[in-house]
């Protein structure tokens, strides 16, 4: 019959999806971000609601997190090391080319 076909159609609910990742099965209706303890009610009387603990042990409604959004960023960066080149060695005149050494201080 039609209402048959009209029923079979409509179906359960599909679950509620939460924003983000890390979300655990806490029981049939409930998922929990365990590093935050959010819970989020997939399906059932709580379905698309974050929930947090109370106080007294029961769950109260919270707001839903911040989306984030991708913003363009440019990134530079530099690196630099001085060396110093090495006089020229002078074994056999007995003088480099940049002059006799400084004398030690007094």
């Amino acid at each position: 019959s039609s209402s048959h076909l009209v029923s079979h159609m409509a179906g359960p609910e599909k679950d509620a999806v939460p924003v983000g990742e890390g979300w655990a099965r806490h029981s049939q209706e409930l998922l929990v971000h365990p590093p935050s303890q959010i819970f989020f009610g997939q399906r059932g009387e709580q379905r698309g609601k974050y929930l947090v603990r109370s106080d007294d042990g029961s769950l109260a409604v919270c707001p839903a997190p911040h989306v984030g959004v991708d913003a363009p960023i440019e990134v530079r960066a530099a690196g630099a090391s001085v060396l110093r080149p090495l006089p020229a060695a002078s074994s056999e005149t007995g003088a480099s080319a940049a002059g006799p050494p400084p004398a030690p201080p007094d």
